[in-house]
């Protein structure tokens, strides 16, 4: 679900526009401090080829007719023996269970969630987050906490703020969020009609 930003710990920490809101699973391990430039440079190339799958899988599901359709069965198909292999990789590499889903407000620039026992502000983290159910793999991200508050729900809100993503992981996550902004927008227009 994506939604124009509202709260005021949102608009302090991550600004305004588009947020990507849904409830994924989520995983928080604090870091000692803020994180080497080789660690975010894998992450970075990671993230940046998780979020390319995950926007191909996206322009799949929506794609022209008019593509050639042998070119169009080749890839496709090249497209899901890339993903299977990586997913059969991670599974053997981690045998984990997924953490329980929390409600996150996610920009480019960070997010929001609710945390039973929140770090303080300043506090270096790392999050794994698994934003698609169908493709197990996290997006992994390192950042400090912004702000803390009371949640209504119990816990607190921390807003975090990502550190050391490189510019076209920030851009492919403006995407992502765009599209499921451009998703929310459509079912609404459906269930309008």
């Amino acid at each position: 679900m994506t939604d124009t930003a509202t709260p005021s710990l949102i608009n302090d920490c991550l600004g305004d526009g588009l947020v990507y809101i849904d409830e994924v699973p989520v995983q928080w391990a604090r870091l000692d401090g803020s994180p080497t430039e080789a660690k975010l440079a894998i992450l970075n190339e990671e993230n940046e080829r998780l979020l390319r799958y995950l926007s191909s899988l996206d322009e799949y599901l929506h794609e022209s007719k008019d593509a050639e359709p042998l070119a169009h069965d080749v890839a496709r198909l090249e497209f899901k023996v890339n993903i299977l292999m990586e997913m059969v990789s991670q599974v053997l590499a981690q045998k984990m269970e997924l953490p329980e889903p929390s409600r996150i407000e996610m920009t480019a620039n960070g997010l929001v969630c609710v945390m039973p026992d929140p770090p303080g502000k300043g506090q270096y983290f790392q999050l794994s987050l698994y934003l698609n159910r169908q493709y197990l793999k996290p997006l992994i991200v390192c950042g400090r906490v912004a702000g803390v508050e009371s949640a209504e729900e119990g816990g607190s809100r921390v807003a975090c703020v990502f550190e050391g993503l490189s510019d076209i992981v920030q851009d492919h996550l403006e995407r992502l969020i765009f599209r499921q902004h451009r998703r929310m927008v459509a079912l609404l227009h459906q269930t309008d009609q």
